[in-house]
């Protein structure tokens, strides 16, 4: 599979490009299919992460709202900050790592499936799960993002 940074509406940085044989190489941004893309842009609007139209084409204020969300999010047991990098609208590694992180823990807890879990556990802490299992990552973070507080 070859990445095409230039395919999105945005920059994405050049730690989220899974650039071969680098250091950030199992760290790939992939978005998901438009009626996830559409979900998730809905449940960040109605939470106040996102002001712009839910049309499924993300853009840069699509992805500050995935970053403003993940910022201020400090995980299921409130012990880590998923996401301190900048809300620019560029995805990097932090960004990819974040909504990883975001989706395994929704897939561990009460409600995510268990088969699920042990799938993204397998690539947990390097980031591939983005590049290897999108839809399910993005999925579960979808389900996740729906159920959440709204922002305060």
């Amino acid at each position: 599979m070859v990445y095409n940074s230039k395919a999105f509406g945005y920059t994405v940085e050049k730690s989220a490009r899974g650039t071969a044989g680098g250091p950030y190489y199992d760290f790939w941004w992939w978005e998901p299919g438009l009626e996830l893309r559409k979900r998730i842009q809905q449940t960040l609007k109605d939470d106040l992460w996102y002001t712009g139209p839910v049309d499924g084409a993300w853009g840069p204020n699509t992805i500050k709202g995935l970053q403003a969300k993940f910022a201020a999010d400090w995980g299921i047991g409130g012990d880590i900050q998923l996401y301190s990098g900048p809300i620019d609208g560029a995805p990097g590694r932090n960004l990819v790592a974040a909504v990883n992180t975001f989706a395994m823990e929704w897939a561990r807890g009460s409600k995510g499936d268990p088969a699920e879990y042990q799938t993204l556990l397998a690539g947990a802490g390097r980031g591939e799960n983005l590049r290897k299992y999108p839809a399910m990552v993005w999925r579960n973070v979808a389900a996740r993002i729906a159920v959440e507080p709204k922002k305060k």
